[in-house]
Parts: structure tokens; sequence; C-alpha cells
């Protein structure tokens, strides 16, 4: 039923899938903001809106023992994701509402520039808050603020130009309403994150 609200989404990141890279300064903001983030060895991380991959590599070097699981719903993007990565990567086609993943089995959920592009964010909470164990953590990160990322969705048009990001405060409270608890929260000019964890 939610795949529906997704079909002209999933046409539009489709026919971009195979020009969809990171830039130089991409990658170094993306660096940038990973080495934030402390992870264990043992971690399972959801990369949730994985698009092409981009971040593998970045969280690869940044966690080499870890277990990457890239999610998306648009199967060209996971097409060039595997291409990019010689087929030697977790890939899994779904929905961040309905995610296909087992519960209390991820340490980690990522949206990397990806939390505007939900339809049903609190649904989605929940589904993240159902696969994540106990002390488990989300993070939402976008490498410009809420502003910027809004004005570039406004600009790119349909079927995008509506994906907007909430302002901080809203989103915190999203995440408590599902039983969250917020532990970081930056909104300025080069960095969106939210940090939550499940207790």
């Amino acid at each position: 039923m939610i795949l529906r609200e997704y079909e002209r989404q999933r046409e539009f990141f489709d026919s971009r899938a195979w020009e969809w890279n990171f830039s130089d300064q991409d990658r170094k903001s993306a660096e940038d903001i990973i080495n934030k983030i402390s992870f264990f060895p043992s971690d399972v991380i959801l990369d949730i809106g994985c698009g092409t991959g981009n971040l593998l590599s970045i969280l690869k070097s940044r966690t080499p023992e870890s277990t990457i699981i890239g999610l998306d719903f648009a199967f060209k993007m996971l097409q060039k994701y595997k291409y990019k990565n010689n087929g030697k990567s977790t890939i899994v086609l779904g929905l961040g509402e309905e995610l296909p993943i087992k519960s209390e089995s991820i340490n980690v959920v990522l949206n990397y520039c990806f939390f505007p592009h939900l339809r049903f964010k609190n649904i989605a909470i929940r589904e993240y808050y159902r696969v994540l164990k106990k002390g488990g953590r989300y993070f939402i990160i976008h490498p410009q603020g809420r502003k910027a990322i809004n004005a570039i969705h406004y600009s790119v048009g349909e079927p995008v130009c509506d994906d907007i990001l909430e302002p901080i405060d809203k989103i915190c409270s999203m995440l408590k309403s599902q039983y969250f608890v917020l532990k970081r929260s930056i909104d300025c000019d080069d960095i969106y994150m939210l940090e939550a964890q499940k207790c």
C-alpha cells in the first residue's frame, strides 16, 4: 500500500542512478560527519536510503569490522551499488516504513541525506525502533543545515520539491513519541545531525 506513494520518487531516483556519485566535497563532508560517530567492531549498521552506496567505502574505512547493510527502494540505485562494490555487499530492496529486517537485529540505523524523502515519518521511526537492539542508535544526517536542504529539494522540482526537513524540535518530538531518547541535535550551516537511542 505504502509503495504506491513512492512510484514517482522511485522513477526519479532510478533515472539518475548511473550519475549518482559523490563529488570530492561531498565525500569530504561525509567523512567529516561519519568521523563524529563512534562505532564498535561488532556493530551491524543499516544504511537506509543507501542509494548507489556512496557512503559504503567511508563506513568500511571508519569501522572495517562492522557489518553494513544497504537498503533502498530504487532498484537501479541498488544495481549500481552492487556494481561499484563487485557484488561484495549486503543490499536489501525495501521501504523505510516497511523494513524487511528482523526485530532487534541492528546496532546503528543511518539516514544520510534521506529523512526528508520519507512520506510517513512516524511509521518509519517506529520501524527503526523495532529493528534496533536495546541501546541501538539512530542518526539523521545531512551535510548542510535544514534551510539549505529544503531549498535544494525545492529547486529540483517534482517529485522531491515537497520533501522537506522539518525543524529540529519537531523531529525530536517525533523521536520521543516513539520512545527514543535524544542524545545529540545539531542544525548549522555545514551539518544537520540528530542522534537518538533505544533505551
